[in-house]
């Protein structure tokens, strides 16, 4: 079953930031330091998830489960946007059935989310917000399974005990949009974020036929 167009926005982040004071030059000087408002800074984490990953177009596969892990920063903008840049790993592809493979496709790309950042107001300890922006990515693995063996699929010969090379044809750069929301807690003085994406491919996976990525993720992490 293909991976359904869909995305949930639920989730955030407001960063707090102590106060910095030189010593007391004066009693009034004091005053206005303690009462001044703080300066938002960047700040870096990690994050991990679950990938539902599929294909759109006209390949008709079923779900496949992979894995993210990557580092992630937050760079205000203002007082509720922010640049969020990501660089992370992550498994992508689909389970198929055709003539030529009856099994999975495995992609594994290094992959660059942009997202800019809605941090939603909210007085409480637990603060929402929304993401949005391009996705770039480099294919640094791809591989094929069918008759319980694998092989590249740069050369899937193997697969059917032929002498000759045949290339699938998947490309080395994808490109698209990545949607979604999370929520940001406080947990041990960390800040502790979880959520959900909606990755839309906008690159043909393969230079022949339109399939395009599809990927529903589910992520956590902590900043720093």
């Amino acid at each position: 079953m293909p991976v359904r167009r869909h995305f949930v926005a639920a989730t955030a982040i407001v960063t707090a930031i102590a106060l910095v004071t030189t010593a007391p030059m004066s009693a009034q000087r004091a005053a206005r330091r303690s009462t001044a408002p703080t300066s938002p800074a960047t700040t870096y984490g990690v994050i991990a998830g679950v990938n539902i990953a599929n294909f759109s177009g006209d390949l008709d596969g079923e779900n496949r489960f992979g894995v993210m892990l990557g580092a992630t920063a937050r760079i205000p903008l203002g007082s509720q946007l922010a640049f969020q840049p990501e660089l992370h790993y992550t498994q992508k592809g689909t389970r198929i059935e055709s003539a030529l493979l009856d099994g999975r496709l495995r992609l594994h790309y290094l992959e660059a989310p942009l997202h800019l950042r809605y941090e939603l107001p909210n007085s409480s300890a637990i603060k929402p917000y929304l993401l949005a922006g391009p996705t770039f990515a480099l294919r640094v693995g791809c591989t094929a399974r069918s008759n319980a063996r694998n092989a590249d699929c740069d050369d899937v010969g193997p697969l059917f005990n032929l002498p000759v090379e045949i290339d699938l044809g998947v490309r080395r750069f994808d490109y698209g949009l990545s949607l979604g929301g999370g929520l940001d807690f406080p947990v041990a003085g960390r800040t502790m974020t979880a959520g959900l994406r909606y990755g839309y491919g906008l690159a043909e996976v393969f230079r022949e036929g339109n399939p395009r990525n599809r990927t529903v993720q589910f992520f956590g992490g902590v900043r720093f």
